[in-house]
């Protein structure tokens, strides 16, 4: 697993595009920059806001199971 410090970032372009233009992800030790690919300016998301989201996904689909199961 790679530890992400100040001196080290982890950059990937992604295969989803926008617009046109693939989508990049720059890990940081504190949030993840997302932006598209040949621009500079990129969105910071906290990590505890992609774990948030996360959750709330999984949660949303498991109570869709459980409605779809009882009906």
């Amino acid at each position: 697993m790679t530890k992400l410090t100040s001196d080290r970032r982890v950059k990937r372009e992604t295969w989803v595009a926008e617009r046109g233009r693939s989508i990049c992800v720059e890990l940081f030790p504190f949030y993840c920059g997302v932006r598209l690919k040949g621009q500079r300016e990129f969105v910071a998301v906290p990590w505890e806001a992609i774990l948030d989201l996360g959750r709330k996904i999984d949660a949303r689909q498991k109570l869709a199971q459980r409605k779809g199961a009882a009906a």
